[in-house]
């Protein structure tokens, strides 16, 4: 026995019986949702999850079993569901599971009767070792990853949509609620208590916030008086500094410089010394 898995996505286990094994996996994407309530079942674990949608579809265990990397691709290219989606509606389900069983059907026939897969499909054109495509219609392929696997794309009409999801779902249940409550008076009662309670405790932090903020307000005036005197008071005495030095400076007497020779005492020296030059040479 060989089991060869270069990739690494497999596992090889022993045991006495294969149904131990394989009623832990998801129900099949082919074989398990022909009916109508095997549909059903699988709608329920996709709608309004918080995981992407590629991601749950790649999940062996999860929601379906049986989709790999292209099969899931190929599914949400046909729906036009960004791969990372999230919270998706009922609707949207129903047309995963549903395109989901048709490409399974078509790629089981073609693979027994040996003909290639239907050239509108995306299996045809996404192989390009993440280099630049484009699709049938001409449009642009867009390479991501998503759930842990390369994913093609065609983001034209492949949009995350991020608003898609429980934020929506919880304003409408808030919104139901608020009118449940308007109906039931016993409830609009407690809610007018409530309300009126945490206003009075509004009022009162109000109140005491205005009087921290009115001491607060009285201490940094008396700072700024205090930094203004501050101030006042080294102007003046650099001005005294000032007006010192300017005393001590006219009452100093100049200082008169050393006598120096006058020019033609440096000329008559000089001459005297060419002609004693002159006798030596002579």
């Amino acid at each position: 026995m060989a089991f060869a898995d270069p990739r690494k996505f497999g596992s090889c286990h022993f045991g006495n019986s294969l149904e131990e094994y394989f009623d832990a996996l998801a129900p099949d994407g082919w074989m398990e949702t022909r009916t109508l309530q095997q549909r059903n079942l699988i709608e329920a674990k996709l709608a309004n999850q918080r995981l992407g949608i590629k991601a749950l579809l790649l999940d062996q265990k999860r929601a379906v079993s049986g989709v790999g990397n292209w099969i899931a691709d190929e599914v949400l290219y046909q729906c036009e569901i960004h791969p990372d989606q999230t919270h998706l509606t009922q609707e949207q389900a129903v047309t995963v599971i549903q395109t989901l069983h048709s490409i399974l059907e078509t790629a089981v026939e073609c693979l027994a009767q040996d003909i290639p897969y239907p050239q509108t499909w995306l299996f045809g054109y996404r192989w390009t070792k993440k280099r630049a495509g484009k699709d049938c219609q001409g449009r642009n392929l867009t390479f991501l990853t998503s759930g842990g696997r390369t994913s093609a794309i065609v983001a034209s009409v492949q949009k995350l949509r991020k608003s898609q999801g429980k934020g929506k779902t919880g304003a409408k249940a808030e919104a139901a609620n608020n009118k449940k409550n308007r109906n039931d008076p016993k409830r609009t009662d407690n809610a007018r208590a409530t309300r009126s309670t945490v206003k009075e405790e509004d009022d009162e932090e109000d109140s005491s916030t205005n009087q921290v903020q009115d001491g607060d307000a009285a201490a940094s005036k008396q700072r700024r008086r205090s930094v203004q005197v501050k101030k006042e008071q080294t102007s003046t005495t650099v001005k005294r500094q000032k007006q010192q030095s300017s005393t001590t400076t006219r009452s100093v007497a100049p200082v008169t410089p050393d006598v120096m020779p006058s020019a033609p005492a440096k000329r008559k020296s000089k001459r005297r010394g060419m002609r004693g030059t002159k006798q030596q040479r002579q």
